[in-house]
């Protein structure tokens, strides 16, 4: 069986690409969906550096709903959703394994929790086996 060995840095980011690529394949297309290196800037930003970071948002949705309606004949709001796509599934039952790991790993014993949907284990949609990921 395929084995990776990786940093968590790269963990992090496997999941970051995995996440990308399942949404990108089903028209989950649009800013709230970018990796973290595409955002980063926003969360440094503030005054006028921060309304420009807004600006370039505001553009690059309206290309990204051209491009839904283009690709996918998708409307600006839509997309295709789990169960579309066998590969785009595989990849979301990957990043919700590598999620919820990554989450375990920052909560062990008497950690405090903040809850959220990292803290659940994954739900299989895909035909695939979930993966297996140790942190």
């Amino acid at each position: 069986m395929p084995t990776i060995e990786c940093t968590e840095k790269q963990m992090r980011l496997i999941q970051e690409a995995v996440e990308f690529t399942s949404r990108f394949d089903c028209g989950q297309l649009g800013f709230s969906y970018m990796p973290h290196a595409a955002t980063k800037e926003y969360w440094k930003s503030t005054g006028d550096e921060l309304t420009k970071w807004l600006e370039k948002r505001d553009q690059m949705e309206f290309y990204f709903s051209v491009i839904k309606k283009i690709w996918w004949d998708l409307e600006p709001d839509a997309n295709w959703g789990v169960g579309h796509d066998d590969d785009a599934d595989a990849l979301f039952d990957m990043y919700q394994v590598i999620r919820h790991e990554i989450w375990k790993s920052k909560h062990k014993d008497g950690d405090p929790v903040f809850y959220s949907h990292d803290e659940y284990p994954a739900t299989k949609f895909g035909k695939e086996e979930l993966i297996k990921v140790k942190i």
